[in-house]
């Protein structure tokens, strides 16, 4: 299923950062599936991308649960 706002943020994220990032769905919870050489540099990435296209720092609060995979699920290059 394409997700045309995922998409537009996605890579938005790639003027800013090195992340490589596989895939964003957007909605009340937003997934990312990334790449990345370290654990602390995606979430160092991850922090400065959300406060800038994520969320209004102003109106709402938000949290990351960043998770270790062996593989993308199919679909996700």
């Amino acid at each position: 299923m394409d997700d045309s706002p995922g998409n537009a943020v996605r890579d938005a994220y790639k003027r800013l950062s090195e992340l490589d990032i596989k895939k964003l769905r957007l909605g009340k919870v937003i997934d990312v599936w990334l790449e990345a050489e370290t654990r602390e540099y995606a979430e160092k990435e991850l922090e400065m991308l959300s406060d800038r296209f994520l969320a209004n720092a102003v109106m709402e609060d938000w949290d990351y649960e960043l998770t270790e995979i062996e593989e993308f699920p199919k679909g996700i290059e």
